[in-house]
């Protein structure tokens, strides 16, 4: 292989049937020798092949472990801050609610800014 990208190509045979190969994306030019179309069944095989002969040593599983820890405790406490934000709002629009409501009992404001500013709430 001459180490290209490889694109991906449909061949129809006689019968109808598509064969799915991979080329490379420079085949034919002169510097390519890569000339063979490569089975996208078999490609698949050998990478197979090549991640089972991947092993990782307990310094780069620990640090692997470190990274994905970290990452997890960064979106725990962003969740977390968002969730916080979430409830402050909420417990803002529900006392507005609550002063809106007596507002309007208290006939201090019309029915239409009443039901608008309803709306909006349910809206938030």
């Amino acid at each position: 292989m001459c180490g290209r990208r490889l694109i991906l190509q449909h061949t129809h045979g006689r019968n109808g049937t598509v064969h799915d190969y991979f080329v490379c994306h420079r085949r034919g030019g002169d510097d390519c020798a890569q000339r063979k179309a490569l089975p996208v069944a078999q490609v698949e095989q050998r990478v197979v092949d090549c991640y089972r002969t991947i092993t990782l040593t307990a310094e780069q599983r620990d640090r692997i472990e470190q990274v994905t820890l970290a990452r997890l405790h960064r979106q725990q406490d962003a969740s977390a801050e968002r969730l916080e934000q979430l409830d402050e709002k909420a417990t803002t629009l529900e006392a507005s609610r609550s002063k809106l409501l007596d507002a309007y009992y208290a006939n201090v404001i019309p029915r239409d800014l009443f039901v608008r500013e309803q709306r909006r709430f349910k809206a938030e």
